[in-house]
């Protein structure tokens, strides 16, 4: 048996294509914490974290000095609730929609005050049903994006399907099939 010295990191990336990666991050040792989304609650959301949740958790591991911070996935699950079976490797799980911070709900405070408003009732529940909870910011969301027809929103998603075509046709009929199969 020979004795073998460790290689530095850096030379076993050597040709990988993951190296790039590496260098852009570093390689030197780092802590941080792993989360699951759903339990980064506040104030403002509907009894489940969502993404503007995420800013209070970066803040914390900035001040405890973590320089990761890691969350379970948080891609569409359809009516499942299995993070590891998701129907896209692009799509956001509505129940983690942060229906306060959609383009433009900072100039309507009729909206931002409904939402706080139906944010506090699932808030108040000692037990969130997420399957209701996802359901409802579905319909939220879809009000929102049908009363607007945000620019936004359409300019993201046409720029997003241009560079993966096929995805949307793809993951709108398995949504739909799922949906019609768990309607609350």
């Amino acid at each position: 048996m020979t004795d073998q010295k460790p290689t530095p990191l850096a030379q076993q990336l050597e040709g990988k294509p993951t190296r790039p990666h590496w260098e852009r991050i570093g390689t030197q040792k780092r802590f941080g914490v792993c989360v699951p989304l759903f339990s980064l609650r506040s104030e403002r959301d509907f009894g489940v974290g969502d993404t503007a949740d995420i800013r209070g958790m970066v803040d914390w591991c900035r001040e405890i000095g973590a320089s990761v911070l890691q969350i379970l996935p948080v891609n569409d699950m359809g009516s499942g609730a299995e993070p590891y079976s998701a129907l896209s490797a692009f799509a956001l799980d509505p129940l983690y929609l942060a229906l306060d911070e959609f383009p433009g709900a900072a100039d309507d405070p009729a909206w931002i005050e409904r939402i706080r408003k139906e944010g506090a009732e699932f808030n108040k529940a000692s037990r969130v049903e997420a399957r209701i909870v996802r359901w409802r910011k579905m319909e939220l969301a879809h009000e929102w994006y049908s009363q607007y027809s945000n620019a936004l929103l359409k300019h993201v998603m046409t720029n997003f399907t241009r560079r993966i075509p096929g995805w949307r046709t793809t993951f709108s009929t398995e949504s739909l099939k799922r949906l019609r199969s768990s309607v609350p």
